[in-house]
Order: C-alpha cells, then structure tokens, then sequence
C-alpha cells in the first residue's frame, strides 16, 4: 500500500532570523528554502527504508510558513532542569497557535511539523510529538529543533514517525526510532522492522485514511546532490552550525584512523573542535558532502557521483585545519602564519602537514624528496664547497645543494668534516 502525508510545515521567527543574521549568507530566504527542501528531500530518502517492510510512504508539502514572530514566549518552554525542554507544553502552544488561526481548515493537511529553535542553545531535546494522531485535526501535530544540519532530516523523520504510531524502539537497535541516536551506527539511517510494524497497525486503524487522499497542488522536495545550492555540505558551516561559531572542522589524521579525513570514515560521522576545551567531538556528516573524488557521502558511505569533480587531492580533500596548533610554541594561529614562522620545513612534519595541507601545497616545490626545500634552517649560512660534500647534509640541505657536483677526490679528514644538525622543530 502507497501512502501520502502531506504537511503543514511552519518556520518560527528564531530559524529565520539565524539565516538574516548569518554573515556568509547573502539571501537568507532562498537559503531557507533551500535547506528546507535539502531537508525534506532527505526524511523521503529516510522513509524508503520502510519499504522493504511492506510500507511505501511519501511526505508532501501541502503548505509552507515562514512566520514573521515566534510561536513560543521567551523562555516559555524552558524546564527547571538544565539543558531539558518541556515537551507537554510546547506542544500545546503549537497547537493552540493551530487553533488559533484556524489552520486546519483554511489548510485541511494531514499533519502540521513546527521547526523552532530552543531558548537554551545547549538543549538536548531536538523534538517532539503526538504519538499515533496521524489525520487527528488537532492532535497531529510535531516539532522538531532546525540545526540548519543534516541532524534535522533524522529528527523530523523521528518526530513525523511518532505521528504515524511508531514508538520508541529498543535504545540498542540504534535505528531512526531508537530514543538515544548514535553517531557510529551504520543502522541510524532507517526505520527497523519495530517501527514498521508499528506503522502498518496504526494505519491499519484508521475509519478515514487522509493519507489515501492527495491533493495535487500539494509538492514534493526533490533536491539532487549536484543541485542543493545551501551550505549544510560544507564540514566548516556544520561544525559552527553544531558547536558554535569558534568552532571548525579537526583535520588531524588521528581521528581518521590515520587517514587523511575522507572516505566511508568521514560519511560515517566527521569532528568539530569543541571552542575552550581543546577536544574534538563527533558530529552528523550529511548525505550528499563530498568525500573522495568522484564521490559523495550517502548513509554513511562514500559513494560514486558524476557531479564531483574527479581531480581532487586525497590528502587535503577539505584544505586547512582553520585553527592550526603548535604546542611546544604555545602557538594556535592560522596555517599561514604559522608555516611563516615555523618555515616551510615544517610540512615534512605530519603533525603540520595534516593541519595544513593547503598551505604546505603552495610552498611545494617540484622537487622529489625536496618537496619543501631544506630541511633545516641554517643550510643557506655555508657555501656549497663546505657544505655538500657530505652526502648526510646533500639530504638535509636539498635546496640548498640541488645540482651540486662534488669533488671527484676525497679529502683525506672526509670524516671529520662538516655534519649539519637537524632543526628542532616544536
């Protein structure tokens, strides 16, 4: 059996106003939008894991608010515990603002979603709904925080999945239903045979099926990887979206098992910085960020599309760790100042290369093994004929001794000649 829900999606004043406030966006609307129906084209791709389970099941917008003020009083949904959200009341504002505006009849939808933004930015409740009220002209109703992430797809489809009937899983079978999401579970991209089952009974009960009647001026998202315009791809804007504006994206192979970041590794979840405690935590990387030439992330796996360019560097897929780190100086600056002070001998370090990868491509010199020109500082002090004879130092002072022919006789105090040290690098 097919089944169509169509929604009544409303966008309070808070959501807005992050995009009219966001300084690297330049038509706030039209970036909503386009988030929105990323967004919703997304909780589709979520619930075509029912099908599988006998269920094909499509969301529809039947119409779309942006509103111009905020549903919710400041601080009306706020709970006495920290960080917690009252979700009994902030669904009754909802749906007295519902009543209050007469929006099921001027609109006659199957559902109506909220996104909102929480008062309290550290809230660890993303959403909220009527369990089993599908077609219920008051009670189907839902809300859900917008990230402006990918972690909005996953939330409104949990949210939109209450509304069918689908409780709450087993917290170990970390699908889409599970009460607690985890970010390394391969299985957190479908609903599982739990909440199928559910679904199917529930909609099995209805004496009037809305979900079997569709409008036709009612519209499906359908928005292609290679035609989203918005910026939720973008590992940076994730991480400030997710942890704050210090934040950014942590570059260090570490994280990557040792890779450069890319791959199924980096689709499965990716690390911002978290700012004022030097860590890295996970977060969401979204379906349709690229992950390795060619390819793009798609439930948690680096995939083929002709929409990405095939020419990238593998070890720099991502450029410049936006706040580099030199602990033994004391110094976090950015890539460039920091190669300035340290030198370009400091990309053949791992530790600076992997922050700064970009920055390190345009000191590079093509020169095999001499990538980065001398390995140490003090080369240019000694001329070539002290210098080069020592095939240890030819190595350390590449640069330096490029194209040098030694002497074809070798003195007889050849070992006690002169030896460079290495540059202590931090």
């Amino acid at each position: 059996q097919s089944y169509v829900a169509e929604g009544y999606f409303v966008i309070d004043n808070k959501v807005s106003l992050n995009y009219r406030e966001d300084k690297k966006i330049s038509k706030p609307k039209k970036e909503l939008q386009n988030d929105m129906d990323y967004i919703l084209t997304q909780v589709n791709e979520l619930f075509k894991s029912l099908v599988p389970h006998g269920i094909t099941l499509e969301i529809r917008v039947k119409t779309f608010n942006i509103l111009p003020v905020d549903i919710f009083p400041k601080n009306a949904t706020k709970s006495s515990s920290p960080f917690e959200i009252q979700p009994k009341v902030s669904i009754k504002l909802f749906e007295k603002w519902l009543l209050a505006t007469n929006s099921y009849k001027n609109i006659s939808y199957d559902f109506a979603f909220l996104f909102n933004l929480a008062d309290d930015e550290k809230a660890k409740t993303a959403g909220f709904s009527e369990t089993s009220q599908m077609c219920d002209s008051v009670k189907s109703i839902g809300i859900a925080e917008f990230s402006r992430t990918y972690y909005t797809a996953i939330s409104t489809a949990h949210e939109i999945a209450h509304i069918l009937g689908a409780h709450h899983c087993k917290p170990n079978s970390l699908h889409i239903m599970s009460p607690v999401t985890s970010l390394t579970s391969p299985r957190k991209w479908s609903f599982d045979k739990c909440s199928a089952l559910e679904i199917k009974k529930y909609l099995g009960t209805l004496k009037t099926n809305c979900l079997l009647k569709t409008d036709k001026n009612s519209s499906k998202a359908e928005v292609t990887y290679a035609s989203y315009k918005g910026q939720i791809f973008d590992p940076e804007i994730i991480c400030h979206r997710e942890r704050g504006p210090r934040s950014y994206m942590c570059k260090m192979w570490n994280f990557y098992n040792d890779s450069a970041p890319g791959g199924d590794l980096i689709c499965s979840r990716l690390h911002c910085s978290e700012p004022g405690t030097g860590l890295c935590v996970d977060t969401f990387a979204p379906n349709g960020m690229v992950c390795a030439a060619g390819k793009r992330c798609n439930a948690g796996k680096c995939t083929p599309d002709s929409s990405v360019k095939s020419k990238v560097d593998p070890k720099c897929l991502y450029g410049d760790q936006k706040v580099a780190k030199a602990p033994a100086k004391k110094l976090d600056s950015t890539c460039e100042e920091l190669i300035r002070k340290l030198g370009p001998a400091s990309c053949y370090k791992s530790v600076y290369f992997q922050q700064c990868c970009s920055t390190c491509a345009r000191h590079r010199i093509n020169r095999p093994g001499c990538e980065y020109g001398d390995r140490v500082s003090t080369c240019k002090k000694y001329k070539k004929d002290v210098l080069c004879q020592k095939e240890d130092n030819t190595k350390k002072c590449c640069n330096s001794c490029y194209g040098y022919k030694p002497k074809r006789s070798v003195p007889d105090n050849f070992d006690s000649l002169f030896s460079i040290t290495e540059l202590g690098l931090p």
